[in-house]
């Protein structure tokens, strides 16, 4: 079995009653990954317009048009905003993109990176205590994009407000799982920052680095090692089905699934 950091999440998802068994098992068994919702639409182009990385399949992704046939949607116009947005940035900062869709790998472990970029400003000496940096002699770091509508999302476990995200366990396996990799595969620490865009609001950005201690990637790393055995374990056991009404909704499996979800929960209050 191959331990990236997909299965790890979605495994994590699934043991917190975010991801139905079931899903888990059409994904990581049978090779059903489903096709993307429209959100992750917009963030597969936003991606491809911004560093032209290709999603699974190698299929290039197309924008909405309105019914001219020439006019993008609103949604797909923000893209283009934010892209002139990120690529601006990008030169401001000083960001030199090494490689685009980094497929990294040691042992059975394995994952693919957005970015991987020399930023020469992360490493001068007046940073170096702050981004927590020793021995990494091309300046390099991870970069994660992120395009999402929770940008300044408290509660959701999949919102990006900076005061929750250090809670949001989910959020956080990926900067430790792809620290982790690198540090195996390189002998040494890739700073890691998520930058995230705003799908509604163009301009609105930021870009939030990860500060991991190394006492916390070595134990992810013995983590790592014993991740499949983990995995392997939960399937064993028989991965249950999660209804979920709006879940269910949104399901391309829902058609056949006898666990489906089909009325919405009742909501009681007391006064």
């Amino acid at each position: 079995m191959r331990i990236s950091q997909s299965i790890i999440k979605d495994m994590w998802k699934y043991k917190n009653d975010l991801l139905c068994g079931l899903v888990f098992r059409n994904k990581w068994i049978h090779g059903q990954f489903g096709k993307p919702s429209a959100d992750m639409k917009l963030g597969i182009y936003f991606e491809y317009i911004a560093t032209g990385a290709l999603p699974k399949g190698d299929k290039v992704p197309e924008p909405v048009f309105l019914r001219d046939g020439e006019t993008l949607s609103k949604p797909y116009q923000v893209v283009h905003e934010q892209v002139k947005v990120f690529n601006r940035l990008k030169a401001d900062f000083g960001i030199d993109i090494k490689k685009i869709g980094h497929k990294a790998k040691h042992g059975n472990i394995e994952g693919t990176t957005d970015i991987v970029a020399s930023w020469e400003m992360v490493f001068r000496e007046e940073n170096l205590v702050k981004y927590g940096i020793a021995n990494n002699p091309e300046n390099l770091v991870i970069i994660d994009l992120k395009y999402t509508g929770l940008i300044d999302d408290r509660k959701n476990p999949l919102g990006w407000h900076t005061d929750t995200l250090k809670f949001k366990e989910g959020l956080i396996l990926q900067p430790k799982t792809y620290i982790a990799l690198y540090y195996m595969i390189m002998g040494y620490k890739l700073p890691f920052f998520f930058w995230i865009f705003d799908n509604k609001k163009p301009g609105n950005n930021k870009i939030i680095h990860v500060e991991i201690p190394m006492s916390e990637i070595d134990e992810h790393i013995e983590w790592l090692k014993k991740a499949e055995d983990g995995i392997q374990a939960e399937i064993d056991k028989g991965l249950e089905p999660k209804p979920e009404y709006y879940r269910c909704l949104a399901c391309e499996f829902n058609e056949f699934c006898p666990h489906k979800q089909v009325l919405p929960d009742i909501i009681n209050i007391q006064i």
